[in-house]
């Protein structure tokens, strides 16, 4: 799995990404692009995995997974809100890796449609707390 491309788009930082899923590539490219996206000023940061080839994962690979993201973002200084956009089996119905990393602290969402996503990332984050 690697980065197609990573660059601002009206108002937040887009990571485009293809290949098949790894754990640990997945990883290592979070961490680049919040790395960038505080560099570049954004706190909002969309992960596009739409082309981006999946085996089935297991229960312990997502929660793997969604402690990892946790960590990875709450090792910065700055909190950058992460949506992730991919396909099935990739993001699957449950959302599983997304319930783990957030009850890590994590802020973020995952989506299987990448224009629910953009509406999500564009949407003030103080408003999301109001609606809670």
């Amino acid at each position: 799995m690697k980065i197609e491309g990573l660059k601002e788009n009206g108002g937040y930082i887009l990571c485009d990404c293809t290949g098949l899923f790894g754990v640990d590539e997945f990883i290592e490219i979070i961490n680049q692009a919040i790395r960038y996206s505080i560099e570049k000023g954004s706190r909002t940061l969309l992960v596009n995995l739409s082309d981006v080839e999946s085996v089935r994962l297991d229960a312990f690979q997502r929660y793997t997974i969604g402690e990892r993201i946790a960590r990875t973002q709450l090792s910065f200084r700055e909190i950058v809100r992460i949506a992730v956009v991919g396909r099935e089996p990739l993001v699957e119905s449950r959302k599983f890796a997304e319930t783990v990393a957030l009850n890590r602290g994590a802020k973020g969402k995952a989506f299987h449609d990448l224009q629910e996503a953009i509406a999500w990332i564009k949407t003030d984050e103080k408003d999301l707390t109001e609606k809670i």
